[in-house]
């Protein structure tokens, strides 16, 4: 891939419309998921809200990174617990305040039980955070484009 990047690169197409009441249906390939909103936002609160699928992208994210780094370097990883944890504020979802739409910080709190020292612990977290996509995506900023047509 070094030399062909080419062979890396490619598009994910996921489509996205309305279900019943507030509930949105996602598909990609097989893979089906609905969201909803809580009940405080309109919503029925049956099925996961979108931001939850947003921090479970982001954990499941660096958790499979991590197990794929530590890998790489040899080490025999036990087990780990990531805690994922986002501070928000609804009044931009609401339109009160446009410059609180985002999520206001997001912290990762990770536990691991492998061998090695220290340094290679550090390493370890280290590499999975770079390599990871959904946290590049996060903190370094992916552009966002949109088109629109009116469905005649």
């Amino acid at each position: 891939m070094q030399k062909r990047p080419s062979l890396a690169r490619g598009t994910y197409r996921t489509n996205v419309g309305p279900g019943p009441g507030m509930k949105i249906i996602c598909r990609e390939n097989d893979w089906q998921a609905t969201s909803d909103l809580a009940n405080t936002l309109g919503g029925e609160g049956n099925d996961p809200t979108p931001g939850f699928f947003l921090r479970t992208a982001l954990g499941s994210c660096i958790g499979s990174t991590l197990t794929v780094e530590a890998a790489a370097m040899d080490l025999d990883l036990k087990d780990f617990t990531l805690e994922i944890l986002a501070d928000y504020d609804l009044r931009g979802e609401m339109g009160v305040d446009l410059d609180l739409a985002a999520y206001l910080n997001i912290r990762c709190h990770i536990v691991i039980d492998c061998d090695g020292d220290d340094d290679a612990l550090d390493r370890l977290v280290e590499g999975t955070m770079a390599r990871s996509s959904i946290v590049a995506m996060l903190a370094k900023g992916t552009e966002l484009s949109w088109t629109c047509q009116r469905k005649y």
